[in-house]
């Protein structure tokens, strides 16, 4: 359902995320993050002018993963920022990450690693969406169902998939906590 009809306005600015995983020939995963904010009109920060829908932030980050979730290799780039030589100072920093789990308290380590004064505020934006990214790209795998994985990256984390309710029981019994027989139909 699309949301109600807004009140009457005009367009002053877009941030485009786009997050994508990809299967790798040697059985590592890439999932990148890229942002694009632009504005409908030309503006001037950071003592740079930007034109109508010219971009103010273009960057990227690919973090590469094992089907366990653990990083191996994170890169980062930044194609337009509103202060060259600062913005894009800590995009090595990012590597710091290797070794981390995004299924296992990712986020709040990506944020005390590269958060604040550490890193490029939308860069870092973006690391926080790529563990849901990650799993939407092995969603498919037959180890995310598996009873004999703990790996289960879905129950709890919304509404829907409850640990002690239906769609858990049903789908992922092995983390099933209600009082109901897990995995019966």
């Amino acid at each position: 359902m699309p949301l109600p009809a807004p009140a009457r306005r005009k367009p002053a600015h877009t941030r485009s995320l786009t997050l994508q995983g990809y299967e790798r020939e040697d059985g590592l995963w890439d999932i990148e993050g890229h942002i694009v904010d632009t504005k409908p009109y030309a503006f001037k920060t950071g003592g740079c002018a930007r034109g109508p829908d010219e971009p103010i932030h273009d960057m990227r980050v690919r973090l590469t993963i094992d089907t366990d979730f653990t990083i191996h290799d994170v890169v980062a780039s930044s194609d337009a920022m509103p202060y060259p030589g600062l913005c894009d100072s800590t995009l090595p920093d990012y590597r710091k990450l290797i070794g981390l789990n995004l299924a296992r308290g990712f986020r709040r380590a990506a944020l005390a690693a590269m958060g604040g004064t550490k890193g490029c505020t939308h860069v870092t934006e973006m690391l926080t969406h790529l563990p849901s990214a990650a799993y939407q790209t092995m969603s498919a795998l037959p180890k995310m169902y598996d009873p004999k994985t703990p790996l289960n990256l879905a129950a709890g984390r919304c509404v829907a998939l409850k640990p002690d309710g239906e769609m858990v029981r049903i789908h992922f019994p092995q983390s099933y906590t209600g009082s109901g027989k897990a995995g019966a139909t």
